[in-house]
């Protein structure tokens, strides 16, 4: 197989060039794009903000955003019942279907609460934990499940840091009880 690869070369000044007049178009024709008709002052862009300045809207988290729960699991009936039960209950799921997914998800969407099965394809959640704990400062909390009867792997789940150890079959409301204890909502 051949890869070819086309360099295009743009000279920046000529893209904003294009950007400047596209955004002259829009004002010469009424539209200001949701820009106030009247600026705030320079010195209302300095932080912290100066008193009498307008208050402008941020790209900040709204306070009232539903906490965000990972669920880690390779079994498609246990994935499924667990993000009914949570978005009934007001939590956006993520969802990875393997330990190694479920580290790049907790890195790339920085999930409120990891929901991690133990027995798993390509990487153990005991691996996950392991990883979590060790790699982020401010790792989410993390609920083991597992089908698993064995004390020494909750005794080892604890010693790497879990926050919560479920055998499967558990009770929903016992799950729905530990997210909210660990992240409210």
């Amino acid at each position: 197989m051949f890869f070819v690869s086309v360099v295009v070369d743009f000279s920046l000044a000529a893209v904003d060039q294009q950007r400047a007049q596209w955004w002259l178009g829009r004002f010469a024709n009424g539209d200001r794009g949701g820009i106030p008709k009247a600026l705030p002052d320079p010195a209302c862009y300095l932080r912290p903000v100066p008193a009498g300045c307008p208050v402008m809207p941020t790209a900040a988290k709204k306070a009232t955003k539903a906490k965000r729960v990972l669920l880690v699991d390779d079994d498609a009936e246990i994935i499924e019942s667990l993000r009914l039960a949570l978005e009934a209950n007001g939590y956006e799921v993520l969802v990875a279907r393997d330990g190694n997914q479920g580290l790049a998800l907790t890195e790339r969407e920085d999930p409120d609460l990891v929901i991690l099965d133990m027995m798993m394809p390509k990487r153990s959640g005991f691996l996950v934990l392991e990883r979590l704990r060790r790699t982020r400062e401010d790792s989410p909390p993390v609920i083991m499940i597992t089908a698993n009867e064995g004390n020494r792997h909750k005794a080892y789940a604890e010693m790497l840091g879990v926050d919560e150890y479920l055998r499967k079959p558990f009770p929903m409301d016992k799950l729905l009880e530990s997210v909210k204890r660990l992240v409210g909502g």
